[in-house]
């Protein structure tokens, strides 16, 4: 019940999108404890051992585009953590790094090969099944890229067989900014 509690929250919160609600809190975003025990209720994903999260004090009040972090924890588990056919962990940092905000979503999984990192960095889909549309991470990056411009963007670092960090570096915006 507590995930479909959390889906249905995730859904509301994106469809309120009008009047320039496009980012919310950290605080907010990141019922991600939730949403990692939750996961891992799923039958499918049993995988998942444990994760965490840990935010830089100071920074839960900072706003992130709605459903960018979701997205990441998802693939970490569906396309990192679930092909492995073992338990895994994912952990999700926020930190300030050289005056930006960095969201790094780190997984125990497959990686990725060179060639899909070669394809993201040219602004391509990872994907190498064209059949199949997997468009989550590419819309992240290209949402940051729209939203905050140069500067901010997206990276994945990965090694195939021990895991992928994907970051997320945004602007520094505090929620008493927006609102004024």
């Amino acid at each position: 019940m507590k995930i479909v509690h959390s889906l249905i929250y995730t859904l509301h919160e994106t469809l309120k999108v009008g009047d320039g609600n496009v980012e919310t809190t950290i605080e907010k975003r990141t019922g991600i404890d939730e949403m990692l025990s939750g996961y891992s209720k799923i039958p499918l994903s049993g995988c998942i051992s444990g994760g965490s999260k840990k935010c830089e004090e100071g920074l839960k009040d900072c706003l992130v585009p709605k459903t960018m972090i979701q997205p990441l924890v998802e693939n970490a588990i569906l396309h990192g953590i679930l092909p492995t056919e073992a338990s895994g962990k994912i952990w999700i940092i926020i930190q300030k790094q050289g005056g930006k905000l960095c969201v790094m979503v780190k997984d125990e999984g497959i990686g990725v090969t060179k060639e899909q990192l070669k394809r993201f960095k040219q602004g391509e889909t990872m994907a190498e099944n064209k059949t199949r549309k997997h468009i989550g991470v590419e819309n992240v990056r290209d949402r940051i890229r729209y939203l905050y411009g140069e500067g901010f963007g997206m990276e994945i670092q990965s090694t195939q067989g021990k895991g992928t960090t994907v970051i997320l570096t945004l602007p520094v915006k505090r929620a008493e900014e927006k609102e004024r």
